[in-house]
């Protein structure tokens, strides 16, 4: 089983490949836009979803990527364990 932990580090790794990721504290990193603070491009994007998808051995739902909760990190987290406890 894949601990909550290991999903905010490596989507934060992800993020953090791509740029700094703003926030003084890790509650801050996980609730900060990337989405509208525009800190990737769509390709980029992309790019992330199929390095998590890699990593954890799942398929995020479509439904999911164009969500609100897809627009932080945190909530991308939570689609992760979503999917992998499903």
């Amino acid at each position: 089983m894949v601990e909550r932990s290991e999903v905010v580090r490596h989507v934060l790794d992800c993020l953090a490949r791509r740029g700094p990721v703003p926030g003084a504290n890790l509650e801050d990193q996980l609730r900060h836009d990337f989405v509208g603070a525009q800190l990737l491009d769509s390709f980029e994007i992309i790019q992330m979803i199929g390095e998590i998808e890699g990593r954890f051995g799942i398929q995020l739902p479509g439904e999911d990527i164009v969500s609100d909760q897809f627009r932080t990190a945190g909530g991308v987290v939570d689609i992760v364990m979503r999917q992998l406890n499903g």
